[in-house]
């Protein structure tokens, strides 16, 4: 199938919570922890890396938020110490059909940001969509970038 691109959609504002979890009773607790606080479960990863260890990714959306702030300062007191919380990110999607039927895409997609000296926080990919989190600060360039590379 070749790919089809349909568009490239952004958004602006997120926070990134990552770190390996000594055991299950931690990310259960912090899951709960943050539906009481009301934050919605906008995308989360969980993946055993050994025996007794999981690695937890979840994005945040702040803007869904009342104290966005405050529920930080919680979460620091209330997760390991070595658990990253990462703010000032923005995600970036190229999304369309047949996209990801091979690697070329994601590895243009790696090319443009590289040409522009970013270096991306994440990548995420899905039948449909390709996923670029780069810092707040070069979201407008990247988009039009990345447009130009893709859509136009």
């Amino acid at each position: 199938m070749q790919s089809r691109f349909v568009g490239v959609a952004h958004q602006k504002n997120l926070l990134i919570l990552r770190g390996d979890l000594e055991d299950s009773r931690t990310w259960k607790d912090l899951l709960v922890h943050l539906d009481e606080a009301g934050v919605p479960g906008k995308q989360v990863h969980l993946s055993r890396v050994s025996e007794g260890s999981t690695r937890l990714s979840m994005v945040i959306d702040p803007e869904t938020l009342a104290d966005s702030e405050g529920l930080q300062t919680r979460l620091k007191n209330q997760i390991p110490p070595d658990t990253q919380i990462q703010n000032a990110l923005s995600a970036i999607s190229l999304i369309g059909s047949g996209i990801n039927d091979t690697h070329a895409n994601v590895r243009k997609g790696l090319e443009v940001l590289s040409n522009l000296g970013i270096q991306p926080h994440g990548v995420t990919t899905s039948s449909f969509r390709i996923t670029y989190l780069v810092s707040r600060d070069r979201l407008e360039e990247t988009v039009q970038e990345l447009h130009r590379a893709f859509i136009e």
